[in-house]
């Protein structure tokens, strides 16, 4: 089954945060989570997990592409969709380009350059840099 919405629908969908986390951290997820989709969304930019010749841009599992739950969670959620809205027009880019922005929501301590992770030589703003507000159930790529 596939499915069909706008893209600000979508963005209200991704809970890689919650109503908990503080507002400037979810403004961060909101819009890393936004470029990363627009860079997908883009014919050019395939996602690896998307087979060749599919009719759609992104999967919801939260493995392999973004923490989707769907357009109904603005039911439960107030603080996240509010923001996503606030945000409607802004979008980060680095050298007057949508750069590919790999993210998480939790670190051991430190983040990963892509470089050393991926192997990405292409990508001088994924640096890494030590985070003083690691967590204790760090889980995903670290870049």
């Amino acid at each position: 089954m596939v499915n069909t919405l706008s893209f600000h629908k979508y963005l209200k969908g991704i809970v890689e945060t919650n109503d908990s986390e503080d507002a400037e951290k979810i403004k961060t997820m909101n819009l890393i989570s936004k470029g990363y989709a627009l860079f997908y969304k883009n014919s050019k930019n395939k996602h690896p997990s998307i087979p060749d010749g599919a009719k759609y841009t992104a999967i919801d599992s939260p493995e392999m592409f973004q923490k989707y739950v769907g357009a109904g969670v603005e039911k439960t959620l107030k603080t996240v969709p509010a923001l996503v809205d606030e945000q409607k027009t802004e979008v980060i880019f680095y050298d007057n380009y949508l750069p590919i922005l790999p993210y998480f929501n939790c670190s051991p301590g430190f983040t990963r350059s892509a470089k050393d992770k991926r192997g990405w030589s292409d990508t001088p703003y994924l640096v890494s840099r030590i985070d003083m507000e690691k967590c204790t159930d760090f889980n995903g790529h670290g870049v």
